[in-house]
């Protein structure tokens, strides 16, 4: 199955959500992509890493 890879910007209430709802779509519905989860961005460097590591994103920037 093809690939779409996925940048979140924002590590918060709303982030935490989207970064779930991804992980969680091929439950709910039939995509024709699977979603990778690729970089998250966030505005501290630390608390970024730990939501990336969570979410199971590659790669976590503060920029």
């Amino acid at each position: 199955m093809r690939e779409l890879g996925v940048a979140l910007i924002g590590t918060r209430f709303m982030g935490r959500a989207h970064a779930n709802a991804y992980r969680q779509a091929r439950a709910f519905f039939s995509l024709p992509v699977l979603p990778r989860l690729v970089v998250a961005c966030g505005s501290e460097e630390k608390g970024t890493q730990m939501f990336a590591e969570k979410f199971g994103f590659s790669w976590a920037t503060t920029s």
